[in-house]
């Protein structure tokens, strides 16, 4: 896929699929342990959020995270590495197995320096519409 070069106009948009998934969760165990025994007043855990109406452990951050930033490298290459930038604010649940949308949209281009930062805003989906993230992201560009 073509990199987003100064030239990219406002308004043009690139997402990815992906499906959320549990692959890291503290507890009493320590980092990383999977045994549930050893859980205990964790929000990645089945029945103690489901007390509070929750249908299951809520997926972790750094997943749904990773889903954008591989968006967002595919989109500036090693520019994200060097001038990227990416704040999310996850708003609504996500359980493992929901299928989910990456949305990145131009929102603007700013002149930083000798080179341009462009500016998007950021949206997570579920297949039914719910928006379970959102943020903005911007990269330096020459």
């Amino acid at each position: 896929m073509a990199k987003v070069t100064r030239d990219v106009p406002i308004g043009f948009e690139r997402e990815t699929t992906g499906t959320a998934v549990m692959r890291f969760a503290g507890g009493k165990g320590g980092k990383g342990s999977w045994d549930p025994e050893k859980w205990t007043a964790n929000i990645h855990e089945d029945k103690w959020v489901q007390q509070f109406g929750y249908k299951g452990g809520l997926v972790e951050a750094p997943p749904t995270t990773d889903h954008m930033s591989l968006l967002l490298i595919d989109m500036f290459g090693e520019n994200f590495y060097n001038g990227g930038k990416l704040s999310l604010k996850l708003i609504n649940p996500m359980y493992h197995g929901d299928k989910l949308r990456f949305i990145l949209k131009v929102k603007d281009k700013v002149p930083e320096g000798k080179n341009l930062r462009i500016v998007m805003d950021a949206k997570i989906q579920k297949e039914d519409g719910t928006i379970t993230g959102v943020g903005t992201a911007s990269c330096l560009v020459d």
